[in-house]
C-alpha cells in the first residue's frame, strides 16, 4: 500500500508539474505574440509618420517657391 501511495504521490506531483510548465510556457508564448505585435505596430507607426513627412516635403516643394519658403523662415524666426 505504501508503494501504491508513494506512486500516486509521484504522478500527481509530475502530473502539477506539467500542468505548471505548460502554462509557464504558455504565458512566455502570448508576452513573445504581444511583444512581436508591439514591434509591429511601433514599425508601422513609424513609417506612416515617415511617409507622411516625406509627402508633405514633397508637396511643400512643389508647391511653394524660393520667396513664398524665405516668408515661412521669416515667420517662423519671428515667432521665436
Amino acid at each position: 500500500a505504501t508503494a501504491e501511495k508513494q506512486a500516486a504521490e509521484i504522478l500527481a506531483k509530475a502530473e502539477s508539474d506539467a500542468t505548471a510548465l505548460i502554462a509557464r510556457r504558455q504565458q512566455l508564448a502570448e508576452d513573445t505574440i504581444a511583444a512581436a505585435e508591439r514591434r509591429a505596430v511601433d514599425d508601422l507607426r513609424s513609417r506612416a509618420a515617415t511617409a507622411a513627412s516625406a509627402a508633405a516635403h514633397k508637396l511643400i516643394a512643389e508647391q511653394q517657391d524660393s520667396d513664398d519658403m524665405r516668408g515661412l523662415v521669416d515667420t517662423a524666426i519671428a515667432a521665436i
